[in-house]
């Protein structure tokens, strides 16, 4: 399981690929508009949106997820809405109020309602690359690579398609509301639109690693960039370098590889936050 060119190394390191992808282009919608702990609150508030749709439809199928991703994107993002507008809280407060409070509310109505939905939560937050090639097969392919993969492109085909409208709402909101763009309209879009990848990845990555790909790749390509092309470009390049490594390092020790990903690329995050810092001393120092 240690080569690299184990046919299960490939299919779980490049599930993580795809993943990572998707994760930091999204991310970085969200890091630019300073809403980085959205993707926590998404993650934990999604469970209660699974329950009640195991509830009322008895079962969960790809629809139903998909209406439990769209329901419980809305209701969060209105929800800390609600809550900022009041000017009685910050956002980080709101935003912390809301996902704890709906992850508590999702485990209740679990335990109660629907015991037999099959909805691990242990799953949930953790998650287990290492299963993904034991998966049903969709094409010769296991499916969490072909439900993510295929999400990636399409998901991609949007970024492109609205990437205009979406920096533009994120640096000008002002501007973009009087040139006519529906602001709101595109904002709870962008919830559901990673609410949905959450749901995807939940799986084979868990809460934990989905919320580090949405948010460490996008800060480290903003570390060393601030073209937005560049930054996703460097964020995809650090998943390049330790989704691989952190994976064979999982394998030689027996370890989480989501757990390994997550330490690893943080680590890169932080020596290139040294490095950066004492290059800018050393340039200030020269014009001063």
């Amino acid at each position: 399981m240690t080569d690299f060119l184990n046919v299960d190394f490939v299919w779980i390191v490049a599930t993580g690929l795809a993943a990572s992808f998707l994760c930091s282009w999204l991310g970085l919608h969200l890091v630019l508009r300073r809403q980085a702990m959205m993707s926590d609150a998404l993650s934990h508030s999604v469970l209660p949106g699974l329950v009640l749709v195991y509830i009322l439809f008895g079962s969960l199928n790809s629809f139903g997820i998909l209406l439990g991703a769209t329901v419980t994107g809305v209701v969060t993002a209105l929800l800390i809405e609600v809550l900022k507008r009041q000017q009685l809280l910050k956002e980080d407060a709101a935003t912390g109020l809301v996902f704890t409070t709906l992850f508590a509310i999702g485990v209740v109505l679990l335990q109660v309602y629907a015991g037999n939905a099959h909805i691990d939560t242990q799953c949930l937050l953790y998650g287990e690359l290492a299963f993904v090639p034991l998966e049903n097969l969709i094409w010769g392919m296991p499916q969490s690579f072909v439900h993510i993969g295929s999400l990636l492109l399409s998901m991609g085909a949007l970024l492109i398609l609205f990437h205009k409208e979406l920096l533009l709402t994120a640096f000008h909101e002002e501007m973009a509301q009087s040139s006519g763009l529906p602001v709101r309209a595109i904002q709870y879009g962008l919830m559901i639109a990673v609410s949905a990848v959450i749901i995807a990845c939940f799986q084979a990555l868990g809460a934990v690693l989905v919320i580090a790909f949405l948010v460490l790749p996008a800060s480290f390509g903003l570390l060393l960039s601030r073209d937005f092309k560049s930054t996703l470009l460097w964020s995809w390049a650090l998943s390049l370098v330790c989704v691989p490594i952190a994976t064979w390092i999982a394998f030689v020790i027996d370890n989480n590889i989501a757990a390994n990903i997550v330490a690893l690329e943080f680590g890169v995050f932080v020596v290139a936050f040294i490095v950066q810092r004492e290059i800018e001393k050393r340039v200030r120092v020269r014009i001063h």
